[in-house]
């Protein structure tokens, strides 16, 4: 951080609107002092970011004398500054929340600190979406779209699912990626838990191999993700038929559920045909033209559960 953005902030948490405006020196001495004026337009830009944000405060701050509907409030802020995918009005809000209303006015009265503490990080940092998919049998698939694919890519790699992910995220979506978000020597089920707790929407690639079982004492990970994300989902008061739309589906072609033995992963096929989102029939004619029409679709379908899940937090107080 820009040291006059530090500066700024210091200035606008330590006194009002009103008194910097009634009395310019405030922040003339100081920028003399620190010789900011050697950044004009860093330090002038920088000056309109943190005057609308504190002002936004206090905003808040006459208007609700409730803590929880305060923490409310301050959490709406950030859903909008996330959305414009502002990180660094993100970043100053932030402070400003914690230096003006946390530290200061929460303290006394629990319920402002715990309830801004418990849903900023779903609300800031949680994903649009996990992904979830198989590299099993990954040459059969990509043989079966290659004539779909805009990037091939080398390996034993799903490349349907990359192509999936990725276009989704030309949406500006955040998602969960192993390939990204997973390093090596990294405990698997620990990170898979974190981003399962904060993200909106589990999308799944389902192929027939997903569901066959590895073996052994091996582990099914598609399989662990579901259970995961089923397990650990929870939105106080959310109506479970709108749960149900957190869990989307992507069938790959009419052969995938159609399994000898489902019995290992009865519940898992079952929801899958029960919620299948969209079937993707690599044999039909125009069909690249239609898997992306289709992931365009899902991104929206993304977008419109997460308003709603935010919607529901943030609204109901």
């Amino acid at each position: 951080m820009h040291r006059s953005l530090k500066f700024l902030i210091n200035i606008f948490v330590n006194n009002s609107i009103a008194t910097i405006n009634t009395d310019p020196s405030i922040i003339q001495s100081a920028k003399e002092k620190y010789e900011l004026d050697k950044i004009p337009h860093q330090f002038d830009d920088d000056h309109l970011l943190v005057y609308e944000l504190k002002e936004y405060i206090e905003d808040i701050d006459t208007t609700y004398d409730d803590p929880l509907k305060q923490a409310n409030e301050c959490l709406v802020k950030h859903w909008v500054l996330s959305d414009r995918l502002d990180s660094k009005k993100v970043e100053v809000f932030k402070i400003l929340v914690k230096k003006c209303f946390y530290q200061k006015r929460w303290d006394e009265i629990g319920t402002g600190r715990e309830y801004y503490d418990k849903y900023l990080p779903f609300v800031t940092e949680g994903n649009h979406f996990f992904f979830s998919y198989t590299n099993r049998n990954a040459n059969e698939t990509n043989e079966d779209f290659k004539d779909c694919m805009e990037k091939k890519r080398e390996g034993f790699k799903n490349n349907l699912a990359s192509y999936i992910y990725h276009k989704l995220c030309k949406h500006n979506l955040t998602g969960f990626w192993d390939e990204n978000n997973i390093d090596f020597g990294q405990n698997i089920e620990k990170v898979l838990s974190e981003n399962l707790a904060n993200v909106f929407c589990f999308v799944q690639l389902i192929e027939q191999n997903i569901f066959s079982h590895p073996g052994d004492d091996r582990k099914n990970w598609c399989y662990e993700e579901y259970l995961e994300f089923k397990r650990n989902y929870f939105i106080p008061d959310f109506p479970e038929e709108d749960f149900d739309d957190t869990l989307l589906f992507i069938i790959q072609d009419d052969r995938a559920l159609n399994i000898a033995n489902p019995i290992p992963y009865q519940e898992w096929i079952t929801e899958t045909t029960d919620k299948k989102y969209l079937e993707l029939t690599y044999y039909k004619d125009g069909y690249c033209r239609k898997i992306r029409n289709d992931i365009d679709r899902l991104a929206f379908r993304i977008l419109e559960i997460r308003e709603k899940i935010l919607d529901h937090l943030l609204n109901g107080i």
